[in-house]
């Protein structure tokens, strides 16, 4: 108590403040445990803190089917990244010139609550059937209300009963850029590249895997194999009637990408890989295995999880491991993995939006199975592999150093090798990019991007 007082104090001092606003969002309200302060739904509440006499505790309070992700961490606001009460309290600050200094100045400081991810009972969860027979769930759209940073209308095509999410921005007569994402985010990772790209005259398609982000969510894992996502794809593909694409692809992103470009290079005037791979097995060399799909109650969390992996005796080995741990962890891993796997971290606010598509474990089991389907792969992308070695339109490799697997030399070296059209474009590497390379650097790949597409006319199809 005593050390975050302390830190209360140099904070209020800091900004000379004598007035807290309380700024609520529209999905709760924030109170007191004194009962003295309730500020309601879409209120801005403003108190004055003029003596040693104020001392109280805040409390964000969820609308039903919302929770508390934490209070607003940005500067000028109180107890920012707090995901518990926000004490205020002076009844310390006697003795402290400083500190009394702060009660006779007129600067504001804020207090906000996010409001973000739904929390679903049980029993209020429906449950429904595809034409194919497949078990889903839909995530409510409001959910998505309070997501930070991304003001996109939602579009959607039905796709064998299930309904794909995808983002489209930009002029219908753009040329267009098809951005694909991995696991275990959606499409509001490319919320940074979208508005650049569409400034620069080009429509962007972002779409949401089936499982993930606002499409729909079968609800058995074992539904989730690769085959079948690119079956999905390539019909969602068709029915959106594109062509000349320029396909960007990450992660999962990339393994069903570039299998669709491979299979129809038609349809593609530029592909973009950044932290991506086509992967292929020999007959019987597949080192990966489907898990159980059992929550692990006592499973310890992601970051031991991540420490065990440290232990493996090679790649494969703590692949496995991740395959057998997204499967069984009791706790949604969304926000903890970006945090690990992206290189400045996050805002409470960024975290609480990756994690908003899945309110509740029966809405999980995309984000559990995909890296199975690792499993379920062998020789079936050995055609696409091919076509792609013989693809001579512009081809652009983006790597994130500190991702050490997809972002490695030798695999950015092995596509400029074997992809012609690969030869003499600006392929680059970048020292503060991980894994997630569209949160690390996202301002300076969507640069290189629009350079890469300006460079590289779109030949005729």
């Amino acid at each position: 108590m005593i050390c975050r007082l302390i830190l209360a104090v140099l904070f209020l001092a800091s900004v000379s403040a004598c007035k807290v606003q309380v700024q609520v969002p529209d999905n709760g309200r924030v109170t007191s445990v004194s009962g003295n302060y309730l500020c309601e739904v879409s209120q801005t509440c403003e108190i004055e803190v003029i003596d040693l006499l104020f001392n109280e505790t805040f409390i964000a309070e969820p609308a039903r089917g919302y929770q508390f992700d934490g209070w607003r961490q940005e500067l000028g606001y109180l107890c920012g990244g707090q995901t518990n009460t926000c004490p205020v309290a002076t009844s310390l600050f006697e003795g402290c010139e400083a500190c009394m200094e702060v009660l006779a100045s007129d600067v504001t400081v804020f207090l906000e609550p996010v409001f973000t991810v739904c929390k679903l009972p049980d029993g209020e969860i429906v449950v429904q059937t595809a034409a194919a027979g497949i078990k889903f769930v839909r995530t409510p759209s409001a959910c998505f209300d309070s997501l930070h940073d991304y003001n996109f209308e939602p579009n959607y095509v039905n796709v064998s009963g299930l309904r794909y999410h995808y983002i489209d921005e930009g002029p219908r007569d753009g040329e267009i850029v098809f951005m694909l994402h991995g696991q275990p985010t959606w499409s509001y990772l490319y919320r940074k590249m979208i508005p650049v790209l569409v400034q620069a005259g080009y429509r962007v398609i972002a779409v949401d895997h089936i499982g993930m982000g606002r499409s729909d969510k079968p609800v058995d894992p074992g539904v989730h194999q690769f085959e079948q996502h690119v079956a999905w794809m390539k019909v969602l593909i068709a029915k959106l009637g594109i062509a000349d694409i320029t396909l960007f692809a990450q992660d999962w992103g990339s393994l069903i990408g570039l299998r669709i470009a491979g299979d129809m290079p038609e349809l593609f005037a530029r592909i973009v890989v950044a932290n991506g791979d086509l992967r292929i097995f020999e007959p019987g060399s597949n080192p990966y295995s489907a898990p159980v799909f059992e929550f692990d109650e006592s499973d310890p969390g992601l970051i031991a999880h991540l420490i065990s992996r440290r232990g493996a005796s090679s790649f494969e080995e703590g692949f496995q491991q991740w395959i057998e741990f997204a499967a069984t962890a009791p706790d949604l891993f969304a926000d903890g993995l970006l945090d690990l796997a992206s290189v400045d971290g996050l805002t409470v606010q960024e975290y609480a939006s990756y994690n908003a598509p899945y309110p509740s474990r029966i809405y999980w089991a995309g984000i559990r199975a995909f890296p199975s389907m690792l499993a379920g792969i062998g020789q079936q992308n050995v055609p696409a592999w091919e076509e792609l070695g013989r693809y001579d339109r512009p081809f652009l490799f983006l790597a994130g150093e500190r991702d050490r697997h997809l972002g490695r030399v030798g695999n950015q070296d092995k596509w400029i090798a074997h992809v012609p059209g690969a030869a003499g474009q600006d392929h680059r590497r970048y020292p503060t990019a991980g894994h997630f390379i569209q949160e690390d650097v996202g301002t300076e790949l969507t640069a290189q991007v629009v350079d890469f597409i300006e460079k590289n006319p779109a030949p005729p199809m």
